[in-house]
């Protein structure tokens, strides 16, 4: 399977090579090919050297801008092709090795001290004889991140009734123990970025009444630690939370209570980002297209030495999702099924659970739109995900998309690929 995977990222390398080729024999720079699709110029340069890909619209764009003649639109659909037989493949073994360790008596193919590698055992919660030390905060930091890496993998259905039950165990040691002098503080940054983890899963899970709850206990504990850059991240969670419920209101109030502060180019646009979508839901056109740019704009900035470290996962592919749900917000269908198709296939395959959840909303988009050929090859790599990923979002966001599809008049092939794709779900744990 390697072999393949590696075959694959030949084949994207090669075709970035020869994007490239087209560009340097063409008078258009980096920067004008993207104000034509869309794309920053660093995501030209990424996509160039083969590390990022881009939808079939960016190829027949760029093939027309470069006058390939086709020649371009031809190896994307070559490479294309063979990647999506090559995940299919994968995700069929992958298929049949979860259903191994289900058999075994385990989710995860394992004991619970083996989830990651990055998590490792924490004294036990209840014992009085372990202080909270620097050792403790820095095993407890070590067991964040492996739960970060575990939701990508595995999704907050999966992973958040663990996350929810380390953060109880944390702030129980917290709040019995005794706590090293100066360290006080340390220690409720650590809970609070724990409890923020655990809200997100909640989230994903789509157990919305307990994320709230766990988004409000977080940020008391980081505004008790005094960490402004994690009540920030709490802050955009409660108004994406807000947003995916329908309370767009109470998403624009907290995304611009966080804006009167003073933010750093990154955060600025992540915040300008919130109250963009929050604006399209309460149908303020303008005013959303308007702030969005200025997001993008200020997104294009990168991340700098004063950016805190959860600031890298906004990302293009990431924008590019949230323009596509402003687009179809404000109606604009066939512009939003560019954007969703460009987050889906703009977004790395390790991040599992994203890669899901993107591609999901992109079939929504091409239901809405018609785009049957889109629509297929979209509920065809669906098909091989559902099972293997335990968001409950994502998950919802198909059932949305078949429930449109179920008041339409799709091709046979579809509603076939609609049939399988309900009884998936049906059997998902």
């Amino acid at each position: 399977m390697t072999g393949r995977r590696e075959d694959v990222g030949a084949r994207w390398h090669s075709l970035g090579a020869s994007l490239a080729r087209w560009r340097k024999a063409s008078p258009l720079t980096q920067s004008d090919l993207g104000r034509l699709t869309h794309y920053s110029r660093t995501s030209i340069s990424h996509i160039e050297a083969g590390r990022q890909s881009a939808p079939r619209s960016f190829w027949e764009a760029a093939d027309q801008a470069y006058e390939a003649g086709g020649a371009l639109l031809t190896e994307y659909d070559r490479a294309y092709t063979y990647q999506e037989r090559a995940r299919i493949i994968e995700l069929e073994q992958a298929q049949e090795d979860r259903k191994a360790q289900i058999a075994n008596g385990s989710p995860f193919g394992g004991a619970p001290a083996l989830l990651h590698p990055n998590i490792t055992a924490l004294p036990h919660p209840l014992s009085t004889k372990v202080r909270v030390d620097s050792d403790y905060i820095e095993r407890l930091h070590g067991e964040i991140k492996g739960f970060v890496r575990l939701d990508q993998q595995y999704g907050g259905a999966v992973t958040s009734p663990l996350i929810v039950q380390a953060f109880k165990q944390a702030r129980h040691r917290v709040k019995t123990s005794e706590i090293q002098k100066g360290l006080a503080r340390d220690a409720d940054a650590a809970t609070a970025e724990l409890a923020e983890v655990a809200g997100w899963s909640l989230y994903d899970a789509e157990r919305h009444q307990q994320a709230h709850e766990m988004n409000v206990e977080a940020l008391k504990l980081a505004r008790r630690a005094g960490d402004r850059s994690m009540e920030l991240f709490i802050m955009q969670n409660m108004s994406m939370h807000a947003s995916h419920l329908g309370h767009a209101q109470e998403a624009l109030d907290i995304a611009r209570s966080a804006l009167d502060a003073k933010l750093t180019p990154r955060l600025q646009s992540l915040f300008r980002l919130r109250e963009a979508r929050a604006l399209a839901e309460l149908g303020a056109d303008g005013d959303s297209r308007k702030t969005f740019r200025l997001a993008r704009d200020l997104h294009a900035d990168g991340v700098s030495d004063r950016d805190p470290h959860w600031a890298w996962w906004v990302d293009d592919a990431e924008f590019a999702w949230h323009e596509g749900k402003i687009q179809l917000d404000l109606g604009e269908r066939g512009r939003a099924l560019d954007f969703f198709d460009l987050a889906a296939n703009g977004i790395s395959e390790h991040r599992v659970r994203t890669f899901y959840s993107y591609r999901a909303s992109a079939f929504v988009a091409h239901v809405i739109n018609k785009s049957w050929p889109d629509a297929e090859r979209s509920m065809k790599v669906l098909l091989g995900h559902i099972g293997l990923v335990g968001s409950r979002r994502g998950d919802r966001t198909v059932e949305h998309g078949l429930d449109l599809l179920d008041r339409t008049a799709a091709p046979g092939t579809i509603t076939d690929l609609a049939r399988a794709l309900r009884k998936a779900l049906a059997l998902t744990i």
